[in-house]
């Protein structure tokens, strides 16, 4: 087991204000499915409980302010830039209060793509410290975490969702993507079953 959590990290989409505080852009959107999986309160046990077992890593999404870089696309980064959501240095671009990253932690940087993998070096960090299996928590479920759980699949990550620490803009579509998208991909658990999973071993140790 020891062994198993050295190679296991949990990632963490898009754990920022715009998402989890009451005055984010896309909080009210997410709470339907928030007020009935808890994902809130699990995302901040996950991450309180975990570090230190297992590697902790942030993918956080920003963009310039102005938002340039979106200047001609559709479907939903066009409507963050309507928004003027996520622009960086801004409340709704930070971290989270209660889930402040640690310098344990890992953060992937100048991340712009629905995938944490695009055109990110997370597969780089990921293997540099020999991570083969990602627990995967944040928002949305069938946007961005979607996405990042089809990328990990295609780098040959053994993927494990965090169903109850996942939110998108209605139960339907949760449920949707929990029972019908994600079981392609990877094998979905609530908080307590992967926290069980990492409880009985001593903390790895990574490069």
């Amino acid at each position: 087991m020891a062994e198993q959590l050295s190679e296991t990290a949990l990632l963490l989409v898009e754990t920022q204000n715009e998402f989890m505080h009451p005055g984010g852009m896309f909080h009210e959107g997410i709470l339907a499915v928030a007020r009935q999986n808890g994902c809130l309160t699990n995302l901040v046990e996950l991450a309180r409980r975990a570090r230190g077992r297992v590697l902790l890593v942030y993918a956080p999404i920003e963009f310039s302010p102005g938002h340039s870089e979106l200047a001609d696309r559709c479907g939903i980064l066009a409507g963050v830039k309507a928004t003027g959501a996520l622009a960086r240095g801004s409340f709704g671009a930070r971290f989270f209060s209660e889930l402040e990253p640690e310098p344990s932690d890992l953060i992937v940087s100048d991340r712009r793509g629905i995938s944490a993998f695009h055109q990110t070096d997370l597969d780089r960090l990921l293997r540099q410290r020999g991570v083969r299996r990602l627990a995967v928590g944040g928002f949305l479920t069938n946007v961005c975490v979607e996405s990042t759980v089809r990328s990990a699949y295609d780098y040959g990550y053994d993927i494990i969702v965090i169903r109850d620490a996942t939110a998108c803009n209605s139960v339907e579509e949760q449920l949707f993507c929990e029972t019908k998208i994600l079981p392609y991909f990877a094998r979905l658990a609530s908080a307590n079953e992967f926290l069980m999973e990492i409880a009985r071993t001593a903390a790895p140790e990574y490069p």
